[in-house]
C-alpha cells in the first residue's frame, strides 16, 4: 500500500480545537502504515508534534492523525 501523503503536501495535524497546518518532510512506513515528519510551513523547519494531555511530543506523527488540507 502506498502512502496518503507526499512529500512537499500540506496536511493538518489532528488537534481538537486547533488547526495545525504542516508540510511533510519525508514519510517512511512502519510496519503496514505510514508515518511522517512534519515541517513549519511558514519557516520550513523540522517541527515536533506535542500532546498537551501528557506533555509528550513526538518528531515522527503516524498517518492516522494526519488529515488532507484543502486551503491555500
Amino acid at each position: 500500500m502506498s502512502p496518503k501523503y507526499r512529500k512537499g503536501q500540506k496536511v493538518q495535524v489532528y488537534s481538537p480545537g486547533q488547526q495545525i497546518i504542516r508540510v511533510i518532510a519525508e514519510v517512511r512506513p512502519i510496519g503496514e502504515t505510514w508515518e511522517y515528519s512534519l515541517l513549519k510551513p511558514d519557516t520550513g523547519e523540522l517541527c515536533c508534534v506535542y500532546f498537551g494531555s501528557s506533555g509528550s511530543k513526538v518528531d515522527w506523527q503516524l498517518e492516522r492523525w494526519l488529515h488532507p488540507y484543502s486551503g491555500n
